[in-house]
This record gives structure tokens, sequence and C-alpha cells, in this order.
């Protein structure tokens, strides 16, 4: 893929050979008058994007802009890039159907369709991509996909906590400040002595003799 750093539509045209820039703007019309309200075109990835501002929708994996649609002229072809097909089989199933009617080969990749000349893209297909969602419907797309819920992240609520009334707030007295439960201890067990044999009584003094007279 041929990337351009041109920091703005007008400059990434002019950039252009003048066959190629006729198809591309010629594309990029029909794109600006069937993309609903809400989506800006600016350059990005080196491509014509159109895209929901981080102003409105800020809450992308890396930071960038949810993509709507993109057009790009490659070195060898022209490109569309959309993801509309993937998540829809029946409009993938109508485009293969509006091919075969135009008379062309439908070249579509997981998110890009290809072709090398302005016939090669019917513009019942393309106009119909650039209407296929709106900025809703894609923020609800991201969603269900990213996180499985289909409302927009948002920050949590904030936990309710109980009211706690004024005069709770006061130190309670000593006198009405509960006393810490106490915790019984268990009594160490006496110690045993050890079986033997039992001490010997003290010896007796023997009495003294009454003295003859």
């Amino acid at each position: 893929m041929v990337s351009s750093r041109a920091l703005t539509v007008e400059q990434y045209l002019a950039e252009l050979p003048r066959d190629r820039r006729e198809v591309i703007s010629a594309l990029r019309d029909v794109v600006n008058r069937n993309v609903p309200p809400g989506y800006v075109e600016r350059m990005n990835w080196g491509m014509i994007c159109w895209e929901i501002p981080l102003a409105r929708y800020p809450h992308t994996y890396n930071g960038y802009p949810l993509g709507h649609l993109a057009l790009a002229a490659q070195k060898n072809n022209y490109a569309i890039y959309t993801l509309a097909p993937n998540g829809s089989p029946e409009l993938a199933a109508w485009m293969r159907e509006e091919y075969r009617r135009a008379g062309q080969k439908l070249d579509m990749g997981k998110s890009c369709i290809l072709f090398r000349r302005l016939e090669g893209m019917p513009m019942s297909v393309l106009e119909r991509l650039a209407a296929f969602s709106t900025v809703e419907q894609t923020i609800e797309d991201y969603e269900r996909g990213r996180h499985g819920r289909t409302k927009p992240a948002t920050k949590p609520a904030p936990r309710k906590t109980a009211r706690v009334a004024p005069e709770d707030l006061k130190p309670a007295s000593k006198k009405a400040k509960a006393p810490a439960a106490r915790t019984t201890k268990r009594a160490a067990p006496a110690k045993r002595k050890p079986a033997g044999r039992s001490a010997k009584p003290a010896a007796r003094k023997p009495a003294a003799k009454a003295k003859r007279r």
C-alpha cells in the first residue's frame, strides 16, 4: 500500500497524477453525498478517511478515531476500505449481485475492495457503503464487539455511602466507651511429676534421755 504524507485532502489530491486524481475525486464526491451526518473527512493513515471525531467518541482502544470508510490511490489500483461487508452477510451478498449485474469482478479482502478503473466500482455499491452505518450505529457496533455491550463506555458511578448523623461523628466519652471484648485463654495444664519413688520422710531426732538422780 502506498501511504501519503499529505496533511490535507487537497494536498493529497494535488500529489496524484491527473488521471488518478480524477478517479479519486469522482469517488470522493459520491461518498460525501451519501455519508451520514457526524462523520468528518480528513487525512489519516495516508488515505482520505471518514471518521468519528474523538470529541464525539474518545473511548477507542488505540486513541485514534473510529473509521467508517477510507479511499486511497494505490500503486497499481484503487482501494475502498470498509468493514461493513464483514459484519453484514446480506450486504456482502447484495454487493456480489451488483458486481455481477455490472459485469465486473468483485475483488474484496477482509477490509478493502480493490479495482483498477472507475468502472470497476459500481456507484450503487459505493453509495450504499457510504450510507450504510450512522455514527450511532458505528459506535454501538464497536462497543458490542469490544465490550459486549451497547452503551458507550462511561466512568463508573460512585458508590453510595450510608449517611452518618452529626452526633455520631463526636468521639465517645470514656464512660460510654464499650469495654473491649476479652479473649479467654485456656489455662495451661499443670505439669505432672514423673512417676518414681516417693521422697523419704525427714529423719527424726532421738528424744533426750532423762538425767539420773
